[in-house]
């Protein structure tokens, strides 16, 4: 007998059915009844037979249906898989770590060569290329008539046409006249590439036109390969292209270095000056203006070390 209690009653109908069931392995065999639990459930719309608690070889009940066998190797090749991401993403990582190491010591190499040459004789060095200062030279000249380019453009230390300014003549009067005010911890100067004013003028123009021919003879040098091999040459393109700087600012460092910051305009009026004059034939314009040309402005910007007055008097031109 079933005990069927009050709780069994509250959650569903629990009855007992007679279920005639077929013995398939005997023909003609008479049916045999069979007392199966079933319950049922509110809102089901058929009873759910309860498995038998004494065993049943029915293959569809619970616990009788045979499990699929594990398939050994999907999960093989699966931690194959897993095992060649982490191998291949461990050697991308090595590799990286190996090419930082590679730059770290290429710029230790390259900060060792800088220190090494400091207050020595300029010695080659391979990116520098007068051919390169000079098609950076053209670029500014393009980039001012056609107004291409951005407006105002800054150049870093290791631009070849910033290590030819760096080494104009122009810095070594500046340097000369930062420490005869006492070296200050700021400095501006106005940068002129001939005289302006004082003397006889026939004499102002006649030297100014030499200066003017010769810069711009060395422009053209430097264009076809025939520039100085290192920034502290004579034959560069600085004074064919940028000629008069028009600012050149210092700043001490707290390292003890110095900060340099050059300063070019590049339009009409500077283009158009007579040699020698204040005169120009023509004024600066914006971009905003109507015509070609119109003004842009250069930034050179570097640090180095407090230069020595004795190799500064030596000059480069």
């Amino acid at each position: 007998m079933l005990r069927v209690t009050k709780h069994d009653c509250l959650l569903g109908r629990y009855r007992l059915e007679g279920s005639p069931v077929m013995n398939q392995s005997k023909a003609g065999s008479s049916p045999a009844p069979s007392r199966t639990p079933v319950i049922s459930i509110f809102g089901s719309a058929k009873p759910t037979p309860l498995p038998d608690a004494g065993g049943s070889n029915d293959p569809n009940l619970a616990g009788n249906t045979d499990q699929p066998p594990i398939a050994w190797g999907a999960v093989a090749m699966a931690a194959m898989g897993g095992l060649t991401a982490y191998v291949l993403d461990e050697q991308r990582k090595r590799k990286q770590a190996e090419s930082r190491q590679k730059d770290s010591r290429l710029q230790t190499i390259s900060h060792q060569i800088e220190s090494n040459t400091k207050d020595k004789k300029d010695v080659f060095i391979p990116k520098y290329s007068s051919v390169e200062s000079a098609k950076i030279a053209w670029k500014i000249l393009r980039d001012w008539f056609f107004e291409t380019g951005f407006e105002v453009q800054f150049f870093g230390p290791d631009n070849s046409l910033t290590q030819d300014v760096k080494h104009d003549s122009a810095l070594v009067e500046f340097f000369q006249l930062w420490a005869e005010a006492g070296y200050p911890n700021t400095y501006t100067w106005n940068h002129r590439v001939d005289e302006r004013d004082r003397g006889n003028l026939f004499q102002r123009l006649w030297i100014g036109g030499i200066l003017y021919a010769r810069e711009n003879i060395e422009l053209i040098l430097s264009s076809i390969g025939l520039g100085s091999k290192v920034s502290s040459g004579r034959l560069d393109p600085v004074g064919g292209v940028l000629g008069s700087l028009d600012a050149i600012n210092l700043s001490k460092l707290d390292d003890g270095s110095i900060g340099i910051n050059v300063i070019n305009r590049t339009g009409w009026k500077s283009g158009s000056r007579i040699p020698g004059t204040n005169y120009s034939l023509f004024r600066d314009r914006a971009r905003s203006e109507w015509g070609p040309g119109g003004t842009i402005t250069q930034h050179f910007n570097w640090t180095q070390p407090v230069p020595k007055l004795g190799k500064l008097a030596k000059g480069r031109k």
